[in-house]
């Protein structure tokens, strides 16, 4: 049973994208083209097959049936209904415009002697699991509602529940996908003693295709991501919440397009209340820049295979690929990183920078041989910040106050700071030079060709 909740949002998420519906004659060959597709993605969850097509002048009908694959001789698990409106115009009467085809999937529920299956029917409101409506324009852009409706499950002595999940999609036909997800309430229960609930989740993603037009292009993408829960709740003994979540968000940016293509991501908890962490809020920034793409893209046959293939690490350490990932890696590209962290005995707040300074030579790498030569290359530094109460509580906290913290460590009655460089591996802490160099030993000069058999 478990397996349906998860085939059936799959399947109806794949929605129609990809696939154009200009008439009734041509509506079920997209319609078995779609079902390739989720076969050739999906082939080991759940097979796909068309059990019965109707096709009409100005609507068809289909019937997907929904096969265990390792279990195909007992029939299908489920199967599906897709009305097919293809007029040339919408069919929803508040939003009457020129379009291709509007598919309505539902669930068929009235046909099948399961008593498993009536079970599972009888969770969901209504003993309707779901709906997905698609529009379909004629140039094969698509906008997709998938409504999840509400349930209630209890299952070996376990109970879930939710007000259920709504979520829209839109593709373009060159394949570039944005949308938005809400779910206002979901409950899980193992015990009386030990549950969950989580308030309000909801995402916001754009996914654009850097060019459109060009099919060197079409998997790469600039992205945008914004998830939040506004909050959670989760008990472990009484009624009394354990840890109290408020405010969690997890941002993502990536921008390749840009004259300077960056990658940006942020998380945190606005609020958290917990009787066994002293954790009162915290925030990461991360963002790596600096670096070029013009390689990558211009290269999109070499890697475009890699994630089919049994062994990709054979091709990501080739010589080609090294070749690519030094013209992307360019000197001068940076990641920095941001802490903020404050918690019931104090704050504490990190910045960490590091970046690829190169060799002195043009491209940053010509006359690169060792491990050590590529360390060389990068450098960084590091500050922190904290007060003293807020390290106490921590195993750090029983180390302050020996002579080997107090020699790298700015540490004071209520003051804790690092301030970290490193350059040509040589690691300066609190103006006291590590020469690392000589810490490594012969790993150092290992030639560059060993970092695969390493990893």
């Amino acid at each position: 049973m478990n397996k349906l909740f998860l085939v059936l949002p799959l399947f109806a998420g794949v929605s129609w994208a990809g696939t154009t519906y200009y008439s009734g004659a041509q509506t079920e060959n997209a319609y078995n083209r779609l079902l390739d597709q989720v076969n050739s993605k999906s082939s080991e969850m759940f097979v796909v097959k068309s059990a019965e097509y109707n096709a009409g002048f100005m609507k068809s009908t289909a019937i997907t049936e929904v096969f265990n694959p390792d279990n195909m001789e007992s029939g299908p698990m489920v199967r599906l209904q897709h009305v097919i409106n293809h007029s040339p115009v919408s069919v929803a009467p508040d939003n009457a415009r020129f379009g291709a085809a509007n598919i309505v999937t539902t669930l068929i529920t009235d046909d099948i002697d399961d008593s498993d299956f009536d079970e599972f029917l009888d969770v969901f409101e209504n003993r309707e699991p779901f709906v997905m409506t698609t529009d379909v324009a004629i140039d094969g852009a698509t906008s997709s509602n998938f409504v999840l409706n509400a349930f209630d499950l209890e299952e070996d002595e376990k109970k879930m529940k939710s007000s259920g999940l709504v979520a829209n999609f839109v593709t373009t036909s060159a394949g570039s996908v944005s949308g938005d997800l809400l779910a206002e309430d979901f409950m899980i229960h193992d015990s009386e003693d030990e549950n969950g609930e989580l308030k309000n989740f909801s995402a916001e993603f754009n996914f654009a295709k850097l060019d459109e037009t060009d099919p060197n292009t079409k998997i790469f993408f600039d992205i945008k991501m914004a998830t939040k829960l506004e909050e959670g709740t989760f008990n472990s003994t009484g009624n009394d919440p354990s840890v109290r979540i408020k405010d969690a968000h997890y941002n993502y940016d990536q921008n390749l397009s840009a004259d300077d293509p960056y990658v940006k991501f942020s998380m945190g908890i606005d609020a958290l209340e917990s009787q066994e962490v002293p954790l009162n809020s915290m925030s990461a920034e991360s963002t790596l820049s600096g670096f070029s793409v013009k390689e990558m893209i211009a290269n999109y046959d070499f890697y475009k295979d890699l994630p089919t293939m049994d062994n990709p690490e054979e091709i990501m350490f080739s010589p080609k690929s090294i070749e690519i990932l030094r013209a992307t890696f360019i000197p001068d590209t940076s990641l920095n990183t941001s802490l903020k962290v404050n918690t019931t005995d104090g704050d504490v707040d990190a910045d960490i920078n590091i970046w690829f300074a190169g060799n002195g030579s043009e491209d940053g790498y010509t006359g690169m041989q060792t491990i050590g030569d590529l360390a060389k290359a990068i450098a960084g530094t590091a500050t922190a910040n904290a007060d003293r109460s807020a390290l106490n509580a921590t195993p750090l906290g029983m180390m302050l106050d020996e002579p080997m913290a107090q020699i790298y460590l700015t540490v004071t009655e209520d003051t804790v700071t690092l301030n970290a460089e490193l350059e040509e591996l040589l690691l300066r802490l609190n103006q006291q030079v590590l020469p690392l160099e000589m810490m490594a030993g012969e790993m150092l000069n290992m030639p560059l060709e060993m970092i695969p058999q390493m990893m």
